[in-house]
């Protein structure tokens, strides 16, 4: 009898051994990012960004991180495994001139670079360093005009093109590097609309004029002296127009030409979708939550969501224009780690998404480039590159973070 009562008492608890495995499988992060795949995977793309806000907290070398953290560092370890992918395309990148950082706003009291991106909330954001940096003196980002932001404190925060070549080597080794992006197709849309459908009349001038004698089938002269008039499809013409110098200006350029991702190891990388608890994220990060908060998505703009246009504006262009556009853009989706609009279908259905597509679909861009030469085909297939090369990560980290404290040091010496 105390035999079977026993054997009955291993059996039960064996059994709930094994119920507690199973549960705890279903909570750990890698099943949630296998479920979560499956639903990009089912076409669930525009749901994307309230994934990564789900996931659950978890500890890195026994370090508590929050749900925001771990959205962060694993864009930052795709960043760095797309730029792998990425450079075995091309030949390697060649080292940057220190004109090339104009865009990277210095901040030395916060020790902080950030890469600013037109249409990208980058208004709010210079608003923010300015109030960081004292010029102006309110803990209301809102109460600077945006006339001031940009023309009148124009020259009042430092970027890093203006310093010598080892003093910007010193700070991008030792600050915090901050970007912010979008989806590239909301952003395009949102430059087009934003400066050829809101009476910016320098843009007119400057660019409408040129695109509308270039791209229009008999323009009326109205058109042509004014510029006014110009459509979504012959904007997409001209910046995707190889055979013209100029094209390619700050607010619908590539994200990879105005912030160098592959050269420039971001530590922050915040997105429009996210942008409020990234940002909060962010002020929390440089201590400076208690000074300054950033202004609500809701709070900062009265006109309508870019992304309920897509559709509207997309869906009549054709598809060989739609090709050029997304090979212009495809590096941007990769590095970001961005799904082509599920909203816009002709989008969906050009070989250049099939091929962003290919690349993506590994679990953060981890994936390796294979060349069959027979069928002349690139094939993208999963590898462990961050698994492999994660002590030489943490090595990085640790230098990074051991040169921040010796300067520090040194500066309370002084």
């Amino acid at each position: 009898m105390r035999r079977l009562v026993r054997n009955i008492f291993i059996i039960s608890t064996a059994i709930l051994i094994l119920m507690m495995l199973v549960f705890y499988k279903r909570l750990s992060p890698e099943n949630h990012l296998k479920s979560r795949e499956i639903r990009l995977a089912s076409g669930a793309n525009d749901q994307n960004q309230k994934a990564d806000e789900s996931l659950p907290e978890t500890k890195l070398d026994g370090i508590e991180e929050s749900s925001r953290e771990v959205v962060l560092r694993r864009r930052k370890e795709n960043l760095q495994a797309a730029c792998n992918v990425l450079n075995e395309e091309e030949e390697p990148l060649p080292p940057l001139d220190t004109r090339a950082y104009k865009h990277i706003v210095v901040d030395d009291n916060y020790k902080v670079l950030y890469c600013y991106i037109p249409k990208v909330a980058c208004t709010n954001l210079k608003r923010i360093f300015l109030i960081l940096k004292g010029i102006v003196k309110t803990s209301n980002p809102l109460e600077i005009p945006y006339h001031d932001v940009h023309f009148s404190f124009k020259n009042s925060l430092n970027v890093l093109s203006n310093y010598t070549p080892s003093e910007a080597k010193t700070r991008l080794e030792t600050y915090n590097k901050i970007i912010f992006v979008r989806e590239p197709m909301e952003r395009l849309l949102s430059a087009y609309i934003n400066k050829f459908t809101e009476n910016e009349t320098e843009f007119y001038e400057n660019y409408g004029r040129k695109i509308i004698k270039h791209y229009r089938v008999s323009p009326n002269v109205k058109s042509i002296e004014k510029g006014h008039d110009v459509k979504f499809e012959e904007f997409l013409r001209y910046i995707t127009d190889k055979s013209v110098w100029g094209n390619n200006h700050e607010h619908w350029i590539q994200y990879e030409r105005l912030c160098h991702p592959c050269h420039v190891q971001y530590d922050v990388i915040g997105k429009m979708e996210s942008i409020d608890e990234d940002t909060d994220y962010l002020l929390q990060y440089l201590g400076a939550s208690s000074k300054v908060k950033f202004p609500k998505r809701s709070d900062s703009t009265t006109k309508r969501k870019t992304k309920n246009e897509l559709s509207k504006y997309y869906q009549g262009i054709p598809k060989d224009l739609l090709e050029r556009v997304l090979q212009e853009f495809r590096r941007d989706y990769v590095l970001f780690d961005y799904k082509i609009p599920y909203s816009v279908e002709n989008l969906r259905n050009t070989s250049a998404s099939s091929q962003i597509h290919a690349i993506i679909k590994c679990p953060y861009s981890q994936c390796t480039l294979h060349r069959d030469k027979k069928n002349a085909q690139v094939r993208y297939q999963p590898h462990q590159f961050y698994q492999a090369n994660h002590h030489k990560v943490q090595q990085v980290q640790f230098q990074r973070h051991r040169a921040k404290e010796n300067m520090e040091n040194s500066q309370k010496e002084r």
